[in-house]
């Protein structure tokens, strides 16, 4: 991994650009402190990720936990037995 200043990056931005095409990662730092890292784009090809594709990504980098199994989309709703809960609502913020 290269370590580019942002007056070197922006005089010979090709030349940096070059390098992460070809897969380098490069560290840019403004007065000698890291600010960012350019890096290739990875499975870019031209079209939005999947909400799926992303949430993979996310739980790679270990920032969520994707759910375990299959949904139950076979359940039933609940019956309950008195006055519809709307109601029930509307009347206590009265």
């Amino acid at each position: 991994m290269q370590t580019v200043g942002v007056r070197e990056l922006k005089n010979r931005l090709t030349r940096y650009l070059a390098l992460i095409k070809e897969g380098e990662r490069v560290i840019v730092t403004d007065r000698g402190r890291p600010v960012a890292v350019l890096g290739p784009v990875e499975g870019h090809d031209g079209r939005k990720p999947s909400r799926a594709h992303r949430a993979a990504v996310l739980a790679r980098r270990g920032l969520i936990t994707l759910p375990q199994g299959t949904p139950d989309l076979c359940t039933r709703p609940v019956a309950i037995r008195g006055e519809p809960i709307s109601r029930t609502v509307i009347r206590d913020r009265r």
